[in-house]
């Protein structure tokens, strides 16, 4: 099989469950090296209720990372911490040689207790923006040294309609500014050869989760993994300053039929990776080459 990422090295934070666990499993099947970046708040239960060890799900999520056949680098780290990033980009150098991609999918799991709300807030900001900016500052001396260097948020495109932002505005707030952020960082780093780009799931402001379709709700990961890969896999210094949605990157390749997606949720279903000959019209600016 061919694995387009078969030697590259990602930093990643927000890998230890849900979606982006489902991208680090995927981007390991392509032969990638993983740091996955976890602290207290990725150690959360996934209903919210309470809080587990994180070193243990890191080491949960980087075993499922080798077993998926790519090599794994478990960290503790608060992604608010510039030193301790600092640590660990330094740590995941020192131990991949290098870093080749970044991919910023930090978030926080509100609990049930709405007294919570302004921690949250606060949490979201800190995490999500100041978080994403100091890991992905720390990275670029490195990026820019790999062949094909990528930073990849997972945010949405600006389109923040009443309809999207409901009453989740600090989370919508944290949301919209990584994406902000990341587009400035693509202006900047755009002589540099640095594909800065933010992708999204078009599920996420298609329904609410309870009227969507069990189906939909299992294909989700699944699909976010697979434009993640082709996002990944992309020449860098052509793909640069998108705000995607997954269902457009599938599109370029001529992906349409989602159904296939479905049966991810058994681990052992290989996410569909077009062939490194396709040329479809549309998808040669995602042309490694």
């Amino acid at each position: 099989m061919n694995k387009p990422l078969k030697g590259h090295t990602v930093l990643m934070s927000g890998g230890t469950r849900g979606t982006g666990l489902a991208i680090a499993r995927a981007i390991a099947r392509q032969g990638a090296n993983i740091a996955l970046l976890a602290d207290a708040h990725d150690g959360m239960h996934s209903s919210g209720t309470g809080a587990v060890d994180p070193a243990t799900g890191v080491d949960t999520a980087a075993a499922v990372v080798e077993a998926a056949g790519g090599q794994a680098l478990a960290l503790v780290c608060d992604v608010r911490d510039a030193d301790r990033l600092g640590e660990a980009v330094d740590v995941t150098v020192d131990r991949f040689g290098g870093i080749d991609i970044v991919i910023t999918d930090a978030d926080v799991i509100d609990g049930p207790d709405t007294e919570q709300a302004r921690l949250s807030f606060e949490l979201r900001q800190q995490i999500q923006l100041r978080g994403a900016y100091l890991k992905i500052r720390a990275a670029i001396p490195h990026l820019r040294k790999s062949r094909n260097p990528h930073i990849l948020s997972l945010s949405p495109p600006l389109s923040p309609a009443g309809k999207r932002v409901g009453d989740r505005s600090p989370s919508k707030l944290a949301e919209y500014g990584m994406t902000l952020l990341t587009l400035g960082f693509a202006s900047e780093l755009r002589e540099d050869g640095i594909g800065v780009n933010c992708l999204w799931p078009h599920t996420a402001g298609a329904a609410a989760p309870r009227t969507r379709s069990g189906e939909e709700e299992a294909a989700g990961p699944a699909i976010m993994a697979a434009a993640v890969g082709l996002v990944l896999s992309s020449r860098a210094a052509t793909t640069t300053g998108n705000t995607y949605l997954d269902v457009e990157v599938l599109a370029e390749y001529g992906i349409t039929d989602l159904s296939r997606y479905t049966r991810e949720a058994d681990p052992s279903f290989e996410v569909a990776w077009p062939p490194s000959d396709f040329t479809r019209q549309g998808a040669q600016r995602f042309s490694a080459e």
